[in-house]
């Protein structure tokens, strides 16, 4: 890639991460609509579509290498798409795109983050409804009738000594 129109190709690469932020968005608020709803099917159906987005993504970050690793070869900054768009002539548009995909990139992380903790309740949910029907119907008990632990033996490395 020498004589490389840095406009067009960081242009063509903002495009492709934009649509594939959008589409990554848009599968991980499906997923959390069918985490909700305990849409096991959709569940299925998103999780394939998820790992497509993440494939996508992981073509941009090789992209934004490659754009890099050229840059420096051109003696251009090369730490970041940011500041490679920012020593560019007619970079104000630039600029905008790398401040939206940014953006899109820290809701795309409130989303997964949104989604696991519905999971993890789900998980914890489940975890206690297996309790109560291992127990019959019963919590777990703590403590015996005489207020003593149901196993002596276990009392934890800050009370034993043997720990």
């Amino acid at each position: 890639m020498t004589n490389i129109n840095w406009q067009v190709e960081l242009t063509m690469f903002f495009n492709e991460l934009e649509s594939a932020q959008e589409n990554a968005m848009s599968v991980l608020q499906r997923k959390q609509k069918s985490l909700a709803n305990a849409n096991v099917k959709e569940i299925q159906t998103v999780t394939e579509e998820e790992k497509a987005s993440v494939e996508r993504l992981e073509v941009c970050l090789k992209r934004r290498e490659t754009l890099l690793e050229e840059a420096a070869k051109n003696k251009l900054p090369s730490d970041s798409i940011e500041s490679l768009c920012k020593v560019l002539p007619q970079n104000a548009g630039l600029t905008d795109r790398v401040k939206k995909s940014k953006h899109n990139s820290r809701l795309i992380q409130y989303q997964s983050l949104t989604n696991w903790v519905i999971t993890q309740r789900s998980v914890i949910h489940l975890n206690q409804l297996i309790e109560l029907i291992k127990n019959k119907g019963k919590k777990s008990p703590t403590y015996n009738k005489d207020k003593q632990k149901t196993n002596p033996n276990n009392g934890g490395n800050l009370v034993d000594k043997v720990a």
